[in-house]
Parts: C-alpha cells; structure tokens; sequence
C-alpha cells in the first residue's frame, strides 16, 4: 500500500510565474512540489490535508519506535497485571 504524496519538482523561478496554480494543484490534487532555487532543494509546498496525515503518520510512527524501545529494554507488564488492573476499573 503506497501512501506517497505524488512530488513535482518546480523552480523558484517557475512558482513565481505560476503561484496560485501550484497551490490549486497541491490542494486539490494532493499533490507536493519540491521547490529548488538554482537546482538545490529550498522547499516544500503541501496541501494542508496531507501535511496532517503525515504529521498523523509520523506519531504514529514515533509511537511504535518507543514501544519497540520499551519491549527491548524489558519495559514490559505481563498480560495478566493488565487485565487486573482493568477488573479494578470495572
């Protein structure tokens, strides 16, 4: 399952002549533009729907990494201590 944003290289010089086009597309296309000046990277422009699934993505992402941390450094509670904790609960 690919859940790439579709990246359009763009000059500085080519957003410039063509600024509200590129936003339309970006928004309505999901669509992100590497912006180089000079043939170096010097941005990006994403629509504001895909920044926030990538910033989901990301968490997520950060989350499982320090869950995987926590089950390597023994950070563990046995399923039994869990399920009497949630019996108190209830």
């Amino acid at each position: 399952m690919n859940h790439r944003l579709p990246l359009i290289q763009k000059s500085l010089t080519d957003l410039r002549r063509h600024t509200p086009e590129a936003f339309l597309e970006a928004r309505e296309k999901h669509t992100a533009f590497l912006v180089t000046d000079r043939g170096q990277a010097a941005g990006v422009i994403v629509d504001p729907e895909s920044w926030d699934m990538l910033n989901r993505r990301l968490d997520l992402l950060e989350k499982i990494a320090l869950g995987m941390q926590d089950v390597a450094e023994g950070r563990l509670t046995p399923h039994e201590n869990v399920k009497a904790e949630f019996t108190k609960w209830l």
